[in-house]
């Protein structure tokens, strides 16, 4: 929980005063998106990983949590690749996108 408060409070500092409404609303746009592809996710995948058993529970939670830890991986990966990119086009001068 502290967490989206100290978000929240980021991004209300971080935005331009005129925008700051906008930034709050589209920061807690993201999170409301953000907590429904999770359910989503964990509905989707949960009967692979949670077995239905009245007597114990012998679900694979950690396989969620394994999961997202590699899709953050990727995208670290990805966002890493587009920087090195970017960088390399503005040390050797070519545009990015369309020049006209």
């Amino acid at each position: 929980m502290s967490t989206l408060s100290i978000g929240l409070e980021f991004a209300y500092s971080a935005a331009p005063r005129p925008l700051q409404g906008v930034a709050m609303g589209m920061f807690s746009a993201m999170e409301g998106v953000g907590s429904l592809l999770g359910t989503t996710l964990i509905s989707s995948l949960s009967p692979v990983w949670i077995r239905h058993d009245p007597q114990h529970f012998q679900g694979h939670l950690d396989y969620y949590f394994f999961l997202l830890a590699g899709i953050q991986g990727v995208a670290f990966i990805l966002f890493a690749g587009w920087l090195l990119v970017r960088r390399y086009c503005s040390m050797r001068q070519i545009p990015v996108g369309n020049s006209t």
